[in-house]
């Protein structure tokens, strides 16, 4: 599932570009015809737009950086949460972190799967969490420091440099570590044991803030 989603977002890039979008600086216009967040539409009634825009990018360098991370993170994940758990929380990350920057910047047009990245690091620090008394401890150490510092070294660079959407970033790890809390799977001897009766659940949180954007008109007035 890792590779479909890295795929899917390659191949939208590759319309994109296709179709006489900027390859290195798309407007943003051209991200709004392509699905961007952006308050007043997304808030307008195309709530879809949430999960439109972790798929669109403003450009190769951005899709790059953003899918050489999904795909070094998100292979371990996957391997723990098997590929529907894994693609509950890449989307329903996703959507929380499109959310979290369209309440935070309305009038911000943003893409990007970063959001969701973020998300499948929440949820695999959330297994570790909860998995620590099952996991060797050296090495339950050193992937958690792993992860704690690709979080902070990724939200100070959000803090530091321009352009970059900071809400989206703290919204989709939020999400992600939040619905990881709810499905982790336990470790046995015999493997993973995933919780399937948390998926519906996920699911369900993924709806409902689609729901809140679809009533965010009648919400903010």
């Amino acid at each position: 599932m890792t590779l479909t989603v890295v795929i899917a977002n390659v191949l939208v890039m590759g319309l994109m570009i296709a179709s006489g979008v900027g390859a290195m600086a798309p407007t943003a216009q051209s991200l709004l015809g392509w699905g961007a967040n952006f308050g007043p539409y997304t808030l307008g009634g195309q709530w879809w737009r949430l999960v439109t825009a972790c798929f669109v990018h403003a450009g190769l360098i951005h899709l790059a950086f953003n899918m050489y991370v999904l795909w070094d993170l998100g292979r371990l994940t996957e391997r723990v949460y098997g590929a529907l758990g894994f693609s509950l929380v890449y989307l329903v990350a996703g959507i929380g972190g499109s959310l979290a920057s369209v309440s935070i910047n309305p009038v911000g047009v943003s893409v990007g799967a970063s959001g969701a990245v973020f998300g499948v690091a929440g949820a695999f620090l959330a297994f570790l969490v909860r998995n620590r008394g099952r996991i060797d401890p050296h090495v339950s150490a050193h992937l958690r420091r792993s992860l704690v510092t690709f979080v902070l070294i990724n939200l100070a660079l959000g803090f530091t440099l321009p352009g970059i959407d900071m809400a989206a970033h703290v919204g989709g790890l939020v999400m992600g570590f939040l619905t990881g809390l709810l499905a982790t799977p336990t470790v046995t001897r015999e493997g993973p044991q995933r919780a399937y009766w948390a998926y519906p659940v996920v699911a369900a949180v993924g709806a409902a803030m689609c729901g809140i954007a679809w009533l965010g008109v009648p919400l903010m007035r």
